[in-house]
């Protein structure tokens, strides 16, 4: 072998070897970067199985049932399913936050991080039966971030603000369905009774006479299409003949303002088509019930909602009626003696 072939070899080894630690280095500089992950922890949303919070304001409490298709439930509700038109993919947005920085300190430093107080925590069941707890503290003096603590680790890291906030409002706010409905007796300025889908009678809480200090209600007159001969009201809410007993309509509004609801009814939820419903006797042609509602808010502005309400059949125990609150998309388990006193005063 010449003196330059035996030059070229060594230069090439000396050039391996070089290369070859330049690449043991930046693989170790990898495996540091997968160990400080970037995430404040990791998790699919697939094996959620709990998820609780609690805020200095509210709790929620909240179970994936596997008896209800794998439906999210409230715990302190009976038979109460999330309204996932509001929070459908709140299980995504607890798979793990990123976290902006890690903080070299200890876990008895919590006192100056606001660990000590937390403004909230979140505990996350797993399926393997593992769970996931986290405490978040005070803000980042630049208020973009918040101290945040995963148990069983050692290292304080931050979190997004905006990412705290929506956990947050998970737990104040929470997303009840549609036919949860909170009503102020006060606030009811129309009941309307129809049965086979026409109106059979209604009353409304007005003012017709102006010298009269207070509203009262009134059975309202009934006008008729011309070309459908269907009954009708002229205006909301609609006026007519002062009514003699004015409690009756008053005991009502107050009896329906207090909905006894046992949650959904079995293979209730999420219905679409009329003949899904006719299962449970909430057809059209049902005996249905609408209150017309007035309020104001902040600004004063006058602020208009309803709470509808169609009547089914009993259940095999007797105990319920099937309803469909808010024309929506669950059938209901409202309690029977709750169900006739309504009904009642249909005829």
């Amino acid at each position: 072998m010449s003196i330059r072939v035996s030059l070229i070899l060594v230069i090439l080894l000396s050039l391996s070897s070089i290369l070859g630690t330049w690449v043991y280095i930046e693989f170790l500089n990898s495996e540091d970067t997968v160990e400080e992950s970037p995430y404040l922890y990791r998790i699919s949303n697939k094996d959620m199985i709990t998820v609780d919070i609690k805020t200095k304001q509210k709790e929620l409490s909240i179970e994936k049932r596997d008896d209800r298709d794998g439906l999210w439930f409230f715990k302190t509700l009976i038979n109460t399913p999330l309204n996932l038109n509001r929070w459908g993919g709140f299980t995504f947005l607890l798979q793990g936050p990123i976290t902006d920085r890690f903080i070299d300190d200890s876990e008895t430093n919590r006192s100056k991080f606001g660990l000590d107080d937390p403004s909230l925590f979140l505990n996350i069941g797993l399926s393997d039966g593992s769970n996931i707890e986290l405490e978040l503290g005070d803000k980042t003096p630049d208020g973009a971030y918040h101290y945040a603590l995963v148990k069983g680790r050692s290292s304080i890291m931050t979190v997004d603000v905006s990412w705290v906030e929506v956990i947050q409002k998970l737990a104040n706010i929470p997303p009840l369905p549609d036919w949860y409905y909170s009503l102020d007796p006060i606030t009811v300025t129309e009941v309307v009774f129809y049965i086979n889908g026409k109106i059979l009678k209604a009353y409304g809480f007005v003012k017709s006479n102006p010298d009269e200090n207070f509203r009262k209600w009134e059975e309202c007159k009934l006008l008729i299409d011309q070309e459908t001969n269907q009954p009708y009201l002229e205006i909301e809410p609609c006026v007519g003949k002062k009514i003699d007993d004015q409690k009756l309509l008053i005991n009502l509004v107050k009896h329906i303002s207090k909905p006894d609801f046992d949650g959904v009814a079995l293979d209730g939820t999420g219905l679409k088509s009329p003949q899904e419903f006719a299962k449970f006797g909430t057809t059209s042609d049902s005996p249905h019930i609408f209150l017309r509602t007035e309020g104001f808010d902040s600004r004063g502005r006058k602020i208009l909602s309803r709470v509808a309400i169609t009547f089914g059949s009993d259940t095999s125990d007797g105990n319920h009626v099937y309803v469909v609150p808010q024309d929506g998309e669950d059938v209901i388990l409202a309690d029977k003696k709750w169900v006739q006193e309504i009904i009642k005063n249909f005829y």
